[in-house]
């Protein structure tokens, strides 16, 4: 499952990321890595997924959301 088809108010764990190594630098750097779970806190109609992780929320556009894959809690 990829974190774009999670649902609002679903928490999950990044198992991967499968993004291009600059955007796998940059979600590394902002904390989302393997391991690390994350709350879906909102998803738009166009595929953007805003999740908590810690006490930030990070906005993602759907190309980056589809590539990092997830596992249920």
């Amino acid at each position: 499952m990829h974190l774009a088809d999670v649902t609002s108010g679903r928490s999950v764990v990044i198992s991967a990321l499968g993004a291009s190594p600059e955007a796998v630098t940059r979600l590394r750097e902002i904390g989302l890595r393997p391991g690390v779970s994350v709350r879906v806190l909102q998803r738009s109609a166009f595929g953007a997924v805003v999740v908590a992780h810690g006490f930030s929320s990070v906005a993602l556009d759907r190309e980056t959301a589809r590539s990092i894959a997830v596992e249920s809690q």
